[in-house]
């Protein structure tokens, strides 16, 4: 069985087994056993939804630290979006790079800059490729996750298209490099993160086959040492790139918005939300957009839990400091990135829940399922430790459950026993 890395974790010290977790999971990748909550690697997609849910904060996610930069010579932090919607407004853009210089890296490449140019790959691509619709977006790490396990037959309505992350990586080290004579393995390039999801795709990408990001870094960790000192940050004016329309790629609808107009694109958000939009294209139903924005936090990058501030604030702050912004800008890049970074290096492969190695054996086991699932009441309560009674049946045939432990099942079982007696 292949393992997998994942930045969501559990402290099951601090677990109550209350299953709020395992009923929201939105791939069922969650148990309750023996009072406490088990995470099952391969459905997971680290989304996070289970820790921005536990009453008891039994769930928690990893990153890398600041003290990880003294790893690397030179060291390019390259910031999210969404981490504009962080601080008050005065601090500005500028301020945001300021500070990050300030604490330690050496120079900053904003990831809005890298959107922008993702942004214009992606309207030659819809121009080039009107055949499939729609087409889904690549951004959200844990989207693409949920369509390699949930929904498969949509992995070639993927666009085979890098983030904005990783172009901007690849930009800053290729410059950094050619601008100081420096090797690329002595430049460290920090993704500053609002989401634990960015995490697994640095840890272990899909699409490509090595990421060129060195280490994600929290929005959290950022905000502790730049919020105390808001109006002593010398601002950088002069290594800001970005635009309005990369800036706002860090909210929903965003990332629609830095296309082209004369395109149906459908913008979602809510890994829930997104769960049901695919459904319905698997369906058939949306065929006539022809491109959907997907992402898994509700409110966009905002959302995420690597983030401090309300994420109605957060997009209220952005949006003002968009509206101040450029539009749009025209920076030459072409000495420095070509068509080929644009485009993923690898396959998206799908990542199906598998009962058995062998063929028969699974097959066996699949018709046991449903046999077992015709017994069981189908109310999806969640007592017995699974999410549903499907889940419950896929448990009992890999010997990790029971079909006493579902309680109405037990409750029958008890009447029989009484009126025999």
């Amino acid at each position: 069985m292949k393992t997998y890395f994942h930045s969501v974790r559990l402290k099951e010290d601090d677990c109550k087994g209350c299953t709020h977790c395992m009923r929201r999971c939105p791939t069922d990748a969650i148990r309750i056993r023996d009072g406490k909550a088990h995470i099952i690697e391969e459905r997971c997609i680290d989304c996070g939804w289970c820790i921005r849910i536990c009453p008891n904060h039994a769930k928690y996610a990893v990153s890398d630290k600041l003290e990880d930069l003294k790893q690397y010579k030179y060291t390019i932090a390259i910031p999210a979006p969404s981490i504009n919607g962080q601080f008050p407004e005065r601090l500005g853009v500028d301020g945001i790079i300021g500070g990050l210089v300030e604490i330690g890296f050496d120079e900053v490449t904003e990831v809005a800059f890298g959107a922008e140019m993702i942004s214009d790959f992606i309207e030659k691509y819809i121009a080039d490729h009107s055949d499939i619709k729609p087409l889904l977006s690549s951004a959200c790490p844990a989207v693409v996750r949920l369509i390699q396990v949930k929904f498969p037959s949509l992995i070639e309505h993927i666009i085979p298209v890098t983030t904005p992350m990783d172009i901007s990586a690849i930009y800053a080290k290729k410059e950094a490099a050619q601008r100081l004579n420096l090797k690329t393995e002595d430049i460290g390039v920090f993704f500053i993160s609002p989401c634990p999801a960015k995490v697994t795709s640095i840890k272990e990408p899909v699409g490509e086959i090595e990421s060129p990001v060195d280490g994600v870094i929290s929005i959290a960790q950022i905000y502790e040492h730049l919020i105390n000192h808001v109006d002593k940050i010398t601002k950088r004016p002069d290594l800001v790139k970005s635009t309005a329309r990369g800036i706002l790629w860090g909210r929903e609808g965003g990332e629609g918005k830095s296309l082209n107009n004369k395109y149906r694109i459908l913008s979602v958000d809510g890994i829930h939300n997104v769960e049901k939009i695919l459904t319905r294209t698997e369906n058939g139903d949306l065929g006539e957009y022809d491109y959907i924005e997907l992402q898994a936090c509700p409110g966009g990058c905002v959302g995420g839990i690597f983030n401090i501030e309300d994420a109605f604030i957060a997009k209220e702050r952005m949006d003002r400091i968009a509206r101040n912004m450029k539009k749009s800008q025209y920076i030459d890049v072409s000495n420095m990135i070509s068509e080929q970074d644009f485009k993923l290096k690898g396959k998206v492969e799908p990542r199906p829940f598998v009962l058995d190695k062998d063929i028969d054996t699974a097959m066996e086991k699949a018709t046991l399922i449903n046999e077992i699932l015709e017994h069981l009441p189908g109310i999806d309560c969640g007592a017995c430790g699974s999410p549903t009674c499907r889940s419950l049946a896929e448990d009992i045939v890999q010997g990790k459950a029971k079909k006493e432990d579902c309680i109405v099942i037990m409750k029958e079982e008890l009447k029989k026993m009484e009126s025999k007696e």
